[in-house]
């Protein structure tokens, strides 16, 4: 079985087994009737997102096992009965997730953690906050246990760094952070790039040519599509290099610099999207062109350049952060 085959057929597992656990549990009568089951409730018990929870307590509301619970939740053994309220810990369900074993290891990092990581990455230019791991266990429906390897993750990248009281603070980023991640990344990406381009990158080039072509002709300037082109350069091109070492240093100055250059891009001015895709373009067409590579590692430093004096720019100015960007999983200090 191919791996991309057994990728798509780890949520069915994952969704069998949990219902497999409970259904053995509900025709015994191991559950008390009435007791209440959640969503959220049942994916941190089996350690694994919501949708796989969800699945598996439909097909029990199909088998007339559980019921719909005043909009919210499900009930055992009927609608009608008094609701009993309990942690899911307590019952024979948590013994059952026990020997089922863990379903969804690596869910987390596939799936969750650089949902996570972008979002922290796009609030540094916006103040200081807390990251709550209960808070952030609530919000993605896992444990404590894997909210909290999340943030130790994030503090392995400079995210988030633990204060004397033992919370958790994602710190603001100022001009002088900029301009330091930006000296790393001058010094680093014409390096990979130089590299990448010696092992051959026609395909990837053409490919990111031809999607910059695409979005000027269409005039979609949607931040999906710009990211994409962001993607294509400074992502499939330049952290394909072979070096690991490089690569994670690159990665690690890029996350709060480009979060916070394409949130600029989308809520203040649309025409920094033009700019972006000027400076790919040309870049990329050098590379193409076969010029030699002083021609185009100095406009990628060039590139960024404009980045960093458009980012320092962005947040010198003490920025408010747009509706709907901080999750519900930070709480700003200031």
């Amino acid at each position: 079985m191919s791996e991309s085959s057994s990728a798509k057929k780890a949520p069915a597992r994952r969704n069998r087994a949990i219902y497999g656990a409970a259904h053995r549990l509900l025709t015994k009568g191991e559950l008390p009737e009435g007791l209440v089951l959640t969503e959220s409730a049942v994916a941190r018990l089996f350690n694994v997102s919501r949708a796989p929870a969800a699945d598996a307590l439909q097909r029990l509301v199909d088998d007339s096992l559980v019921f719909r619970f005043e909009g919210r939740g499900y009930i055992v053994g009927g609608a009608e009965l008094n609701p009993v309220r309990m942690p899911l810990e307590e019952t024979a369900l948590a013994t059952a997730a026990r020997e089922v074993g863990p379903l969804d290891a690596r869910n987390w990092r596939d799936i969750h953690y650089p949902e996570v990581e972008a979002a922290v990455a796009s609030c540094m230019s916006y103040g200081t906050f807390v990251l709550s791991s209960a808070a952030l266990a609530s919000h993605l429906g896992v444990s404590r246990t894997t909210s909290n390897e999340m943030i130790s993750r994030l503090e392995r990248v400079n995210l988030v760094e633990q204060a004397s009281n033992g919370r958790w603070i994602v710190p603001r980023m100022g001009v002088t952070g900029v301009r330091h991640h930006y000296q790393i990344r001058k010094l680093l990406e014409p390096a990979a790039l130089a590299d990448v381009v010696e092992e051959g990158a026609g395909q990837k080039v053409g490919s990111a040519l031809a999607r910059i072509d695409a979005l000027r002709k269409s005039r979609s300037f949607t931040i999906d599509l710009v990211n994409d082109v962001e993607a294509d350069l400074h992502f499939r091109l330049v952290r394909s290099c072979r070096n690991p070492q490089m690569r994670e240093t690159i990665h690690r100055s890029q996350l709060p610099l480009i979060a916070t250059h394409m949130a600029f891009a989308r809520y203040n001015k649309p025409e920094e999207m033009e700019s972006v895709l000027d400076d790919h373009e040309e870049i990329l067409a050098a590379i193409r062109d076969g010029a030699d590579d002083r021609v185009w590692r100095e406009l990628m430093v060039a590139h960024l350049d404009n980045g960093e004096q458009t980012t320092s720019t962005y947040i010198a100015s003490a920025p408010e952060p747009p509706d709907g960007l901080i999750p519900p999983f930070l709480v700003q200090l200031d």
